[in-house]
């Protein structure tokens, strides 16, 4: 509603800090009528409970606008060397992929986190559910990914008109990356779990480092396909880190 009464950027900001505040009210009503709850509650242990969940305000918070940042790096480094049409066709291609597997990870990743955190409260094998459940995504998404990467020049070209083929061009250069990337981002609970947020955020330091300074002197010196080849090697050598990395902790703690 704010959005319709005042137009623009203030609008859409004010109609969000009042969403959050009323939902923030309306749960803080749900909790103090929780009688039960309340009496539950005790400073002590808040202070226990805080000690040691203290690397999730501590890292995550840093550890999530790192990652956010790394994301869009591409677009800030592209734009000035290469142009907005060139910007313009990468944003698209990228919006037109991870839109869907974005829906696909963020839904798995819901029903993995739940039972994840089940199975290790159980004591149970972890390591191995999360392999089964990464397998069964890869058979319900690996043979439709491999033919739309195979065909996305034709299919943008189809899509849009003839000059968004380029968009299709690099999806192929971009594909072990997406599809890496949602398979590490189903599983990025782990570390959580673990109370390994310090090393996953030194992980990400050390990407975006990397990222940026490679990038930058690649994007300067070349076109943009070396550069995004070089972006999927560089994002794909640290998503299979990670992922190998997850996993084998998982492997351990079992």
């Amino acid at each position: 509603m704010i959005g319709f009464l005042k137009n623009g950027f203030a609008g859409l900001i004010i109609g969000q800090i009042l969403a959050q505040i009323f939902a923030n009210i309306k749960l803080a009503k749900n909790i103090i009528k929780n009688k039960t709850l309340l009496t539950s509650i005790s400073f002590e242990n808040m202070l226990v409970l805080a000690k040691k969940y203290i690397n999730f305000p501590k890292y995550n918070m840093l550890h999530a606008l790192l990652v956010n940042i790394s994301s869009n790096l591409p677009i800030y480094l592209f734009t000035p060397f290469f142009g907005s049409a060139i910007v313009g066709k990468y944003s698209l291609a990228m919006m037109i992929v991870l839109a869907p597997m974005s829906i696909i990870a963020t839904s798995t990743a819901k029903v993995y986190n739940q039972r994840l955190v089940e199975l290790y409260n159980k004591k149970e094998n972890t390591y191995i559910f999360s392999l089964n459940i990464i397998k069964a995504l890869l058979k319900k998404i690996l043979v439709p990914f491999i033919i739309f990467i195979v065909f996305a020049p034709q299919i943008f070209e189809i899509v849009f008109g003839e000059e968004w083929m380029d968009s299709g061009k690099y999806i192929q250069i971009l594909s072990i990356y997406l599809i890496l990337n949602v398979i590490v981002s189903i599983i990025a609970y782990i570390p959580s779990l673990l109370n390994l947020q310090s090393k996953a955020f030194k992980i990400a330091i050390i990407h975006f480092i990397l990222l940026s300074i490679v990038l930058y002197f690649v994007s300067k010196n070349y076109d943009i396909y070396i550069s995004l080849f070089v972006m999927c090697a560089i994002n794909s050598l640290v998503l299979a880190y990670n992922f190998i990395w997850m996993t084998n902790a998982l492997k351990v703690e079992n």
